[in-house]
């Protein structure tokens, strides 16, 4: 008799088990299939054709580490970058694998205007990231302007979704003077949530930026000030705002960031890599 209530505890214990493992996993199933929903309805609705007069200037600024720069060049050369201008500024790198990656850097794309430069000599991204957009101004001018770091990873469709966010954002506020960013980190959180696609932080997160030309000479200057992007960032905080988008279309690769101590560094929370 005993023995019999012992296994009957049993099967009751396995049971519960059993039950609890099936129930976890149709929420993990629901969850999966409302974040392929989510993810879905997001790419669709932001990864629309450009308008063939709003060109866009997109400025990657480069400095050693081969290996990882080698990862995002060949990453880049695959996006879908129609009504697009693309300068590399090298800020003289040291390492000459570098030059290599640079000189076979447009052979990898189809794209007419895909150009590198190399500083005359190493100014340090307190300089660069300006001088590269004023050169890539000079070369083309355009409606929009971006910045990468030569140490990610980007949607093939980032630049389409970063401009119709950029869209939608403007609609709402009625006002040029805020930045988009594709760079979602935890290491920087939302402050406020607009809606699934988007939010406002304090911070830009330092990997990518994308702005109206009305504000070009006002985030040149904000970089010249003190050449660290929380003073850029700080100063549009206090004006139209910093927006980023929910789910990362850019991931960071390199190890340089607010996390660099012991080999950590600032990664996308949630990156959509296609």
């Amino acid at each position: 008799m005993k023995n019999n209530k012992i296994f009957y505890c049993i099967i009751c214990l396995v049971s519960i088990l059993i039950l609890i493992y099936i129930l976890s996993r149709n929420i993990s199933v629901e969850k999966f299939t409302e974040n392929m929903r989510y993810k879905h309805d997001f790419l669709r609705l932001y990864s629309k054709p450009i308008k063939k007069e709003d060109k866009i200037n997109i400025l990657i600024n480069s400095y050693n580490r081969p290996k990882i720069f080698k990862k995002t060049i060949d990453n880049i050369s695959i996006a879908d970058l129609n009504n697009c201008s693309v300068l590399i500024y090298d800020d003289k790198s040291s390492d000459k694998e570098v030059s290599k990656i640079l000189k076979s850097s447009k052979s990898k794309t189809n794209l007419r205007e895909f150009n590198y430069h190399i500083s005359s000599k190493n100014e340090g991204i307190r300089k660069a990231l300006p001088n590269g957009f004023r050169l890539l101004k000079d070369k083309n001018e355009s409606e929009f302007y971006c910045n990468l770091d030569s140490d990610v990873l980007v949607n093939p469709n980032f630049i389409k979704i970063l401009y119709h966010l950029w869209q939608d954002i403007f609609t709402k506020i009625n006002r040029y003077d805020f930045i988009l960013t594709g760079f979602n980190t935890i290491n920087h959180p939302f402050i406020k949530k607009i809606n699934n696609y988007y939010g406002k932080k304090k911070h830009i997160g330092g990997i990518n930026i994308f702005f109206h030309k009305s504000q070009f000479n006002n985030v040149l200057k904000q970089w010249d000030t003190k050449g660290i992007d929380w003073k850029l960032s700080s100063d549009y905080y206090s004006k139209g705002g910093i927006y980023c988008t929910y789910l990362s279309i850019i991931e960071h690769i390199g190890n340089i960031g607010l996390n660099s101590n012991n080999g950590n560094y600032d990664k996308a929370i949630d990156y959509i890599s296609n």
